[in-house]
């Protein structure tokens, strides 16, 4: 395989660019320990430390037999407090699937037809490209250690494989499957970065720099088959220095990426290894959907907390280390005052003691002796360790922003209320940053689809009628319309009782039906109660736009039906005096299946702007054609409705009128009130 690998010397490293790695590496490192520190504390290494010169040390918690390590009687047992507090963060920002809307860049029809296309592969791509996974390793990270990042990539060596056609002139000669000319379907992929690999201009914010940097190890095998180049493997997954494991057969790879200039109008992209570049310089990889280069960071970042100073903060496990440590340190107290008083010393004159004492039950003590030897007094368990424990599980919950509230007789429900809206307020700004992360990566993702979906593929998503496929797909079917969004509110876990009492609530009013709820309730969301009214909304908002450019007048027409449903006739304008044909009216006005309350409450609030006010006549005169249509319609109802009633009353009476009177019986009669029967 190495002769086949390219020969031609490699090329060296610009030195502007080897400086600014430089730099942005001695950053990087300098709290790299401390962020390996709070990965091994988040999965239980908790007697991790740093020596005097911060590098990551682990202390020894077994007694060594050829001397040292710890004393046989001190206990040394691990108690993992951060990691529940962790991954009930963790889960709770992963437990809702991001609500991704794409807005259209005009209102074109076109336009607004390939933006909800762009929200269907998106609900299509969280799945397919396991974005659940990648949000829960960088949620992870970015709580753990301060940070997480995340780069989406297409990757063209995905299955299934196509041989090339078949050449007719030499069909012997073809590539077949397995050959060099085969070619993969392609996928896209997402790479996930740590804080302790990911380097930028020291002294910048990160979304301000003119360079980034990520440096990782890669298998070398996978670099000779990319790159064509021997590589030798310098890297290792361990996080202690000391380690040696020359067999992982991996390299330190850095891919550099410089935004676009003046100087480098598409930007730059090096991958190197060991101070020489694997291939010539690339343009910046972060491509808008018709392949132009965009001025923006190509690796998408999560912190969990902002520190002005350094822009690197470490995060929330850095800050819960110290109470961790305590807590562990109480319990094994706790401990060995166990294994030290439950099982107590003897006090004995000197030689008194023929045999060593044993813990054997019913075993015999021989002494010498007078005086026979006793047994020591055990103090009391020291309560200061219980208080103790309790005061920094009470401060690794405050820390934390974590409420682990329990039912007390004594604690009143508005006190809960107060400490759960407290800490869901603070939960709340990191979620703004999640959903700020979902919508670049997914616009990012979208682009990579709308370039490198050259084929069609058959997608199947799920809509609001149920698995609706896409047949034939391909990227250029997007048209650019890539503007996604995540609003913060749609990733807020709920609990069931919060559920069932916001629907139990919309029930209550009318605002629901029955079924309406009692399917929510079963599905575990009220999402699908908001469909109608969010589609009426935004049914009457493209109607608003239309008007505000307009090209609301070239809209169609449709028949117009009573609201019966019966067709709605019209004199003829051009024979009057014939029979009556169907009404015809335009298309912007809203029909049957339209709740007008909603298109009466965006209409009218949109009226009471200053952009309406400086509307056109003429598109004035529209609005307040369909507004009054609105009201019109309503009151038509209002009507057919007082009259079914009306027409309900008048068949009762009849069906009374028409009814037989009963007899009443005598006062004699048995089973009257003067004279009731004995059963009564």
């Amino acid at each position: 395989m190495l002769d086949m690998l390219r020969t031609e010397k490699p090329a060296i490293v610009p030195p502007d660019i080897a400086q600014r790695i430089d730099r942005g590496r001695r950053v990087m490192k300098r709290d790299a320990a401390k962020r390996r520190l709070c990965q091994r504390f988040e999965k239980g290494d908790s007697y991790s430390y740093l020596d005097h010169g911060g590098v990551l040390q682990v202390q020894s918690t077994t007694t060594n037999p050829s001397g040292g390590g710890k004393p046989e009687h001190r206990i040394r047992n691990k108690y993992n407090m951060i990691r529940p507090i962790v991954e009930d963060k963790v889960s709770t920002a992963t437990n809702r699937t991001p609500s991704y809307s794409v807005a259209p860049s005009t209102p074109d029809e076109n336009k607004i037809a390939a933006a909800k296309l762009a929200e269907k592969i998106a609900v299509y791509g969280f799945d397919r490209w396991h974005l659940r996974k990648m949000r829960t390793k960088v949620i992870k990270l970015a709580i753990t250690t301060g940070e997480g990042y995340a780069i989406p990539y297409y990757d063209p060596n995905v299955g299934p494989y196509e041989a090339p056609e078949v050449n007719p002139d030499d069909p012997d000669h073809s590539p077949a499957y397995g050959d060099i000319g085969a070619y993969g379907k392609g996928e896209v992929r997402w790479i996930v970065l740590s804080g302790n690999q990911v380097m930028w201009e020291p002294g910048v914010d990160f979304e301000q720099s003119r360079w980034w940097a990520m440096e990782r190890a890669r298998p070398v095998d996978e670099l000779m088959a990319e790159f064509k180049r021997p590589v030798k493997p310098d890297a290792t997954t361990s996080d202690i220095p000391t380690d040696n494991r020359d067999n992982e057969n991996l390299a330190l790879v850095t891919d550099y990426f410089e935004r676009p200039s003046s100087n480098h109008p598409n930007g730059r992209w090096l991958t190197l290894a060991a101070g020489q570049l694997l291939c010539p310089v690339r343009d910046y990889p972060l491509t808008d959907c018709d392949g132009e280069v965009l001025d923006e960071p190509v690796i998408h970042r999560l912190v969990y907390t902002v520190d002005p100073e350094t822009d690197r903060d470490l995060g929330l496990v850095w800050q819960l280390i110290d109470p961790q440590r305590t807590i562990q340190d109480c319990w094994n107290k706790l401990l060995e005052w166990k294994n030290r008083c439950l099982n107590p010393q003897m006090i004995a004159q000197v030689n008194s003691l023929i045999d060593r004492p044993t813990d054997i039950p019913g075993d015999v003590r021989y002494y010498k002796g007078p005086t026979p030897p006793s047994w020591e007094q055990p103090p009391a368990v020291p309560q200061a360790l219980f208080q103790m424990l309790d005061l920094m599980k009470r401060d690794m919950r405050d820390m934390a922003a974590y409420e682990d509230v329990q039912a007390q007789a004594r604690l009143a429900a508005a006190t809960v209320d107060a400490v759960l809206q407290q800490s869901q307020a603070r939960w709340g700004s990191f979620l703004a940053d999640v959903a700020e992360f979902d919508s670049r990566f997914m616009r990012h993702a979208l682009m990579l689809v709308a370039q490198f979906y050259e084929d069609g593929r058959l997608i199947r998503i799920r809509g609001l009628q149920g698995w609706e496929p896409i047949k034939g797909f391909k990227g250029t079917d997007l048209l650019s319309e890539v503007d996604v969004t995540v609003n913060p509110d749609t990733l807020r876990y709920r609990t069931r009782d919060e559920l069932k009492k916001d629907i139990f609530e919309m029930a209550d009013r009318m605002w629901i039906t029955p079924q309406q709820a009692m399917s929510a309730i079963d599905n575990g969301t009220a999402e699908a109660l908001i469909q109608s009214y969010q589609l009426d909304r935004a049914k009457a908002n493209r109607i608003i736009q239309r008007i505000r450019n307009g090209t609301v007048m070239d809209m169609p027409t449709r028949q117009d039906t009573n609201p019966d449903g019966t067709p709605l006739l019209m004199p003829n304008p051009d024979d009057p005096m014939g029979p009556p044909v169907p009404a015809e009216v335009p298309t912007y006005m809203p029909d049957v299946q339209d709740n007008k309350d909603v298109w009466l409450s965006v209409f009218g609030d949109w009226m009471k702007t200053e952009e309406y006010e400086l509307l056109p006549v003429e598109m004035q005169t529209v609005a307040k054609q369909i507004f009054q249509g609105i009201k019109q319609m309503k009151a038509q109802e209002a009507q057919q409705a007082l009259q079914q009633q009306t027409d309900q009353a008048q068949a009762l009476g009849l069906q009374n009128a028409t009814r037989t009177p009963e007899a009443k019986p005598l006062p004699s009669m048995p089973g009257s009130p003067v004279n009731p029967s004995p059963q009564q």
